[in-house]
């Protein structure tokens, strides 16, 4: 049978997929948490932007779905995936065996049809996805620009027992885990937990997005919860994942004081590591290192298979494990006059800025 599509561009018609859209995440070979209705609906409804989903059917049968947002530039749209920049291992769902006649629709038909989309950012997909093989070496190039940007994600491929992973853990390591949590529990009534209900959830989420906020403020830097939007998808999001048993939020006290909290993701047998904060004030015990080791102990006990750490090179996180995986951000853009011409302005004022901000 011939394939049709629709375009979802309604959050009417964005809240009646639902069901059909997870039934598809467990058909397809991209299942991640990342991409569930869940995770996607509450991202677009915190940040917005122009619905533009292209939902794929064979004989009014659901086989694939290509979650854009639509954004308009200088004469010329832009897609990017819904989720972008604040997810991992983005991608298209496509139930399984369907990949290449999707991929071939999208880019040999659908772009060929729609003349007015001048660029496509594909974010963060990972080098698992069934699709990655064909965004490394088959988009079109004959009138477009490709340009890659690489991200390392560092996981945890856990053993059966914490001691064979412990023993995995270099000797300093292992000394120095050894002697911080000896150095807490000498000085203090020491406790480990997981939120266990909704009301905990709603109750120490504020708490850790302060957490959060206060160490990296003292750094200089904005944290990640420095906009309203962002704080707002979580603290929508994580009730959400918790009620499908999909949340751990780790925490760590010191004579009944909260010092340290683990925002982690549990999805199909993985602990996924989002964010962390912690009291800088009590910064000399380490807590976020403690806490994780006890969090990396817990998905153990529960039969985890992996303790996934997600993008980024912090060398914190190569004291844990030796094994990584690459996400690639894919630009797709149109080789013409309009689209060439915002990039340049786009690189002019970012290179103005840089020189701005040298000279201060």
């Amino acid at each position: 049978m011939p394939m049709t599509y629709h375009l979802i561009v309604t959050r009417r018609e964005f809240e009646g997929i639902k069901e059909s859209w997870n039934k598809l995440l467990k058909e397809s070979a991209s299942d991640t948490i990342f991409l569930t209705w869940e995770w996607q609906f509450s991202w677009w409804a915190a940040f917005g932007g122009g619905l533009y989903i292209i939902a794929v059917y064979e004989n009014e049968e659901l086989v694939a779905i290509l979650p854009f947002t639509r954004a308009y530039r200088l004469n010329y749209y832009q897609l990017r995936l819904i989720g972008d920049p604040h997810s991992d291992y983005l991608d298209f769902i496509i139930r399984r065996s369907y990949e290449t006649q999707i991929l071939r629709f999208f880019f040999e038909d659908f772009i060929d049809q729609n003349p007015e989309i001048g660029t496509i950012r594909l974010a963060s997909v990972n080098e698992r996805s069934p699709n990655f093989d064909y965004f490394q070496n088959s988009l079109p190039t004959t009138g477009f620009q490709i340009e890659k940007t690489e991200k390392i994600c560092p996981y945890i491929s856990l053993p059966e027992s914490w001691q064979d992973y412990f023993q995995s853990l270099s000797a300093s390591t292992r000394y120095a885990l050894k002697r911080k949590q000896r150095k807490l529990e000498k000085e203090f009534a020491v406790k480990f937990g997981v939120a266990e209900d909704i009301n905990e959830v709603q109750r120490r989420m504020p708490h850790f997005i302060a957490q959060h906020q206060k160490v990296w403020n003292l750094r200089g830097a904005s944290g990640a919860f420095k906009s309203k939007q962002f704080r707002e998808f979580h603290l929508t999001v994580s009730e959400l994942l918790f009620k499908r048993g999909q949340l751990q939020l780790f925490y760590l006290e010191v004579n009944d004081t909260p010092i340290s909290s683990y925002y982690v993701f549990r999805y199909d047998r993985t602990f996924l590591y989002y964010l962390s904060g912690f009291e800088p004030e009590f910064s000399k015990y380490s807590p976020s290192v403690v806490l994780l080791a006890w969090a990396v102990k817990d998905a153990i006990d529960n039969g985890m298979r992996e303790f996934d750490l997600l993008r980024g090179e912090g060398a914190y996180k190569f004291k844990w494990t030796k094994r990584n995986r690459v996400n690639i951000t894919f630009l797709i853009k149109r080789d013409i006059l309009r689209v060439n011409l915002y990039y340049w302005c786009i690189n002019a004022v970012r290179n103005a800025f840089r020189i701005y901000r040298g000279l201060r």
